[in-house]
């Protein structure tokens, strides 16, 4: 049921409504059935589904900028890097952290990366109140 209501998901809502839909999913059913869902399908700046524990450490490539972010449970805040892995320079490089509880902590200030070259990412909490996070790069005009 869960893979069948996903899968028309992924077809036909907007990614806000997806991420909230996934949200939804998660209260009702258990974490171990709902996961790894992808709504990006290829767009800039959508939302990955892939729920990471405080513990884990996010470290992927989207459309040329590589992210690696850890949560630190004594600041609160989640901190790593920005990287541009490209030959170009990428416009507009910006962070979002999406947390548990439905909050979202950035975007973090745009700004052009040159190739190689690597920006250090710092975003803060208000709260303590989600146990899981999804973070991703954005590139581009949004």
């Amino acid at each position: 049921m869960v893979t069948l209501l996903t899968y028309a998901v992924r077809r036909a809502v907007p990614a806000a409504t997806k991420f909230l839909f996934l949200r939804l999913l998660r209260l009702k059913y258990p974490r171990n059935e709902v996961k790894n869902l992808d709504f990006r399908n290829g767009e800039e700046g959508e939302e990955s589904s892939t729920e990471l524990a405080l513990s884990k450490t996010y470290d992927e490539v989207r459309n040329g900028a590589r992210l690696i972010l850890a949560y630190d449970a004594k600041s609160n805040s989640f901190n790593g890097t920005v990287e541009n892995t490209t030959d170009k320079t990428l416009k507009r490089v910006r962070v979002e952290v999406h947390l548990s509880s439905g909050k979202e902590l950035g975007p973090t200030t745009p700004a052009d990366l040159k190739p190689g070259i690597k920006r250090d990412v710092k975003l803060t909490a208000t709260n303590k109140d989600f146990d899981g996070w999804t973070a991703h790069p954005e590139v581009g005009s949004r």
